[in-house]
């Protein structure tokens, strides 16, 4: 929820700590965290397309 508040809405790091509730401190962990899973499961999407296009002729 974090990294949708920071990143698709724009939100400012202080704005989102008060709409959730949580520290500021919390809010950056948690992007920070939700960037990180995020580049993970694209990164395996990546891979998971070059396996899926082996073989074929481009």
């Amino acid at each position: 929820m974090a990294v949708v508040l920071r990143d698709v809405m724009d939100l400012e790091y202080d704005e989102i700590a008060e709409i959730l509730g949580i520290p500021g401190g919390t809010v950056r962990s948690r992007i920070a965290r939700g960037r990180a899973r995020l580049a993970e499961l694209l990164g395996n999407q990546t891979t998971t397309d070059e396996r899926h296009n082996q073989g074929r002729d481009a």
